[in-house]
């Protein structure tokens, strides 16, 4: 059992696979940003999208998968 983080790289894109698979989106301007973020380290959420910013501002040791949607912008972003 273990996190799961889905990459894309537009705020358009995070909203419609997080509605489809009715779990957490995550992008730079976001209300409740904080809690989503939470929410997912604390385990109640086990998938979150989100665009790269993710991976720049947390360190999280219990993920098991990263998924990328589409081709990363800057080598950064697999990171």
């Amino acid at each position: 059992t273990g996190k799961v983080v889905v990459y894309s790289s537009t705020v358009g894109k995070v909203k419609r696979i997080a509605q489809a698979l009715d779990c957490s989106a995550y992008y730079y301007n976001i209300v409740g940003k904080a809690s989503i973020l939470s929410e997912f380290i604390d385990g109640k959420q086990r998938v979150i999208i989100v665009i790269s910013a993710l991976g720049i501002e947390v360190d999280i040791p219990d993920i098991r998968c990263i998924i990328y949607i589409d081709w990363p912008r800057i080598l950064l972003d697999y990171i």
